[in-house]
């Protein structure tokens, strides 16, 4: 791979009730813009197996109470270091009903999630659940900083910072050079839009645009 260039991407759905909150993404243009700016603790990897993301390591002996390590030297957007009390914020929130979360049915599971440390946090489960990774790697799940309620930007830790948000229009965003992953992204800039004809979307791609 070589570094640079610039891609339009058009999918199948776009709306006005487009979001940057990951909690309440609900099409798949939600979900690819969410994994552009944000970053999960656990994330997919082709065969759709949770690999390590955030988190440099995520442990359980009884499937109940999960131990998290956080990566080290990870920052948000904005500069601010990543620590466990984002995470915290930003697993807790999916059980409150003002976040409206399209996963609160899944987050009521998580009876206790507290810091342990700066870059250490326990997740403790209702009941045994072993596929705690494969759910911390959905899109809903996506890390936020904390504190956060104000969607009106994103500042996230993933690869694209953002520099252009129009619901039901297009997300433009650009290289993040502070990304956690050494070298990456490619790409210097992603624009994504909605084209919901799938003919329409056929002939923008054939006419090259």
């Amino acid at each position: 791979p070589r570094r640079g260039g610039r891609i339009r991407v058009a999918s199948m759905s776009s709306s006005s009730a487009d979001t940057l909150d990951p909690a309440r993404g609900a099409l798949s243009t939600d979900y690819c813009r969410h994994y552009m700016l944000y970053s999960g603790l656990t994330q997919y990897d082709g065969n759709l197996q949770a690999q390590l993301g955030l988190a440099e390591s995520i442990e359980s002996q009884d499937r109940t109470t999960w131990h998290v390590h956080l990566r080290r030297g990870v920052q948000f957007h904005d500069g601010r270091p990543l620590t466990s009390a984002d995470v915290v914020w930003s697993l807790q929130r999916h059980k409150l009903p003002e976040t409206a979360s399209k996963m609160k049915a899944i987050a009521d599971q998580f009876s206790e999630i507290r810091a342990t440390g700066t870059h250490e946090l326990q997740i403790r489960l209702a009941s045994p659940n072993a596929d705690l990774p494969l759910i911390l790697a959905a899109s809903h799940f996506l890390i936020i900083a904390d504190g956060t309620r104000d969607f009106r930007t994103a500042n996230g830790t993933g690869p694209f910072r953002l520099a252009e948000f129009s619901p039901g229009v297009r997300t433009l965003g650009r290289r993040n050079p502070g990304y956690w992953k050494d070298g990456r992204p490619w790409l210097d800039e992603v624009e994504l839009i909605g084209i919901p004809d799938e003919s329409a979307r056929v002939n923008a791609l054939l006419a090259g645009d």
